[in-house]
């Protein structure tokens, strides 16, 4: 396996650094809003900025690199990225920060997609597992050590926004060393998301619930920590638990989900985030409560992400894995973009354990959703189903490495392009 990872060193180095840098980036803006005395719904906006970013950043961004390259295009996203992380602390004004992770969310989407296209393009059929699952278990190490380097600096300092810019910048190291040929962007094929929704409901509604979860939980719960009193090693600790839990239980949930109906799962993962968020709500709120709950809701949320895609292809057969997956980008961009919004403004209003009531509120109601659509619609016999993957939700790019993508990629005569 490692032999056959070694053209994609580079990439694989480059995704370590920019993941590392970019999950202590998400951590300290949120915690150092609480700091400040920002409300939640700031912290909520800000969010929503960063999200907005990258879902243009993923819509439109192949046309910008078509035209730069791969390595060209990378340096420069990146630098971006780095710039509007070290401007942060300059600029004490947040609505300008939602202008700075407007430009992070961009960027880091680019990004992104260059790592993620430079991949789908250069593995073959005899690599791309190994290649995928690489790439997976990097992108969690660089999330979970951000957290880590969160517990070594004060949150309000300048340094250890230094720090997560100086990682990114790292990351175009790699790249720009690479004695490797660059290879072209293809251009995306893309299905509406209206089409998708007819085609999976419980699928869509998997990837919209993922995408409003995931943008509470790693914009507000650092606010949520911070305001709650814990210490810059007891928000690390917390977050880490919810990286953890994605890595941890995405695996298992998807095993289970190829062997019987998609469906139960999906409700078995909406249930154990509904329980959790009860839990938190009616009992103590430790950090030892905190780091359990996290890690569960955190890999339940990942999973859910995964399973939704895994059911929509169940349904769609034959299509080109790039463009479901630029649809279902698009949901979960949807849910990233409003979910923190309307998270923030009931903590505001009721208080910091609202977002606990919500998250509980999107779990029982996907839950709900999924098992009365058992009983409208067969499930998929097995023969038919496609094979669960552990899923990132970055870029259409992504979905070209998965075993749903099985053609050979075509040749241009001077690179490989996804068909």
């Amino acid at each position: 396996m490692l032999q056959a990872l070694g053209p994609f060193r580079p990439v694989l180095l480059a995704a370590l650094f920019l993941m590392t840098g970019h999950g202590l980036t998400s951590t300290i803006l949120s915690a150092r809003l609480a700091q400040l005395g920002a409300s939640a719904q700031i912290a909520g906006l800000v969010t929503t900025a960063y999200f907005v970013g990258m879902v243009v950043g993923s819509r439109f961004g192949s046309r910008l690199l078509q035209r730069t390259g791969h390595i060209r295009g990378f340096a420069a996203t990146v630098t971006l990225a780095a710039i509007s992380v070290l401007l942060v602390p300059v600029v004490s004004d947040p609505f300008a920060w939602m202008a700075l992770r407007f430009v992070g969310g961009f960027s880091i989407a680019l990004a992104l997609l260059i790592l993620e296209s430079w991949l789908n393009i250069e593995a073959d059929n005899t690599t791309r597992g190994s290649v995928f699952g690489a790439y997976m278990v990097v992108a969690y190490v660089g999330m979970t050590s951000g957290q880590a380097l969160l517990g070594v600096f004060d949150i309000g300092s300048y340094e250890v926004f230094s720090v997560a810019a100086i990682a990114m910048m790292l990351a175009v190291q790699p790249m720009v060393f690479t004695v490797q040929a660059q290879p072209i962007l293809p251009p995306m094929a893309r299905l509406r998301l209206m089409d998708l929704l007819r085609i999976s409901p419980v699928g869509i509604a998997a990837t919209v619930a993922a995408g409003g979860l995931t943008g509470a939980m790693f914009g507000l719960f650092p606010y949520f920590a911070s305001s709650s009193g814990l210490d810059t090693g007891g928000i690390a600790v917390f977050m880490s638990s919810v990286i953890g839990g994605g890595l941890i239980l995405n695996w298992p949930l998807g095993w289970l989900s190829d062997r019987i109906d998609r469906r139960w799962v999906i409700a078995l993962a909406a249930g154990a985030i509904l329980a959790t968020s009860a839990l938190l709500l009616a009992g103590d709120q430790s950090l030892v409560s905190l780091v359990v709950a996290g890690g569960i809701m955190g890999g339940a949320t990942a999973a859910l992400y995964s399973l939704g895609v895994a059911h929509t292809n169940d349904y769609v057969g034959g299509v080109d894995a790039i463009a479901v997956g630029a649809g279902l980008l698009l949901a979960f961009g949807v849910g990233a973009i409003v979910g923190p919004y309307f998270a923030s403004a009931a903590m505001d209003i009721v208080g910091p354990y609202a977002l606990f009531a919500y998250t509980g509120a999107i779990g029982g109601a996907l839950m709900l959703l999924a098992l009365y659509r058992m009983l409208a619609r067969q499930a998929v016999a097995s023969d038919d189903k496609t094979s669960f993957v552990s899923l990132s939700s970055t870029t259409p790019m992504a979905y070209g490495l998965d075993p749903w993508n099985a053609e050979e990629p075509a040749d241009d005569g001077a690179a490989d392009a996804p068909t």
